[in-house]
């Protein structure tokens, strides 16, 4: 099993930055779910997130099942957990017969213009994804002690200090890409999880140490091995100015 990913942002359709709907792009749930958003810019990040989310499982199924699926012919829907899922009654896609979901795991961020999707098939439905965008920025003072576990504090503060800024913004957003995947997101203590980073600036996807304590592991209810990878890109809205890229699963591979 791989996981499939894209990245889109604001200025990839115009519709987008004016946070209209792109044509073609929402069912009806949706589309009421868009009119439920009174702000601007939540409309604007709902949008970008599920245009990218949608262009990726279509791109999937496309490579996949050898058929490109109109985007409005699936759903996302969430989790009580908040976790996204698709379902769709397109009788082309391989929906379960009783509530038509898809066989996929799917995770969707969105951070500053940009949206940042990772998907995976799950046949067995024991596949678990999360992924994660995040900023690179100084953190206030304390974020750290609040968040973070000793060894992870101790890694940052070895590390040069024109590193730290960014050691800091993707520690976070893997803790919160693991916590995607365990399907339990922020409702758990950010300390149950320690990722370990070394002191890089990876162009390419790089497996980190991951540990989550076994009994937050147990209330996520995952099989299958927990691994974590992440990366930088640049940021082309605003230069000079980079964002940290994470996923983490269970049972699949990158």
């Amino acid at each position: 099993t791989m996981i499939r990913w894209l990245i889109q942002t604001t200025v990839n359709h115009p519709d987008l930055s004016a946070g209209r709907p792109p044509a073609g792009l929402l069912t009806v749930a949706e589309l009421g779910q868009y009119h439920g958003y009174l702000s601007p810019r939540r409309r604007r990040d709902w949008l970008l997130g599920r245009w990218t989310a949608k262009r990726l499982v279509q791109m999937h199924i496309a490579a996949t099942d050898g058929f490109c699926p109109a985007l409005n012919s699936f759903t996302i829907e969430y989790e009580p957990s908040g976790s996204p899922y698709v379902t769709s009654q397109h009788p082309a896609l391989r929906a379960a017969p009783t509530d038509g979901r898809i066989p996929l795991a799917l995770s969707i961020s969105h951070n500053n213009g940009y949206a940042f999707c990772a998907l995976s098939a799950n046949e067995t439905g024991q596949m678990r994804i999360g992924a994660d965008i995040e900023l690179v920025e100084t953190r206030q003072d304390g974020f750290t002690q609040e968040f973070f576990t000793s060894a992870e504090r101790a890694r940052i503060n070895a590390a040069p200090s024109v590193l730290r800024a960014m050691l800091t913004t993707a520690t976070w957003s893997a803790k919160e890409s693991v916590l995607k995947a365990a399907h339990l997101g922020l409702r758990a203590d950010p300390r149950s999880v320690e990722c370990l980073l070394r002191p890089i600036l990876p162009r390419n996807w790089t497996r980190l140490n991951v540990e989550m304590q076994p009994s937050i592991q147990a209330q996520s209810g995952a099989v299958g091995p927990l691994a974590a990878w992440w990366r930088v890109i640049d940021n082309r809205l605003r230069p000079n100015t980079s964002f940290i890229l994470t996923v983490a699963s269970y049972g699949i591979r990158i």
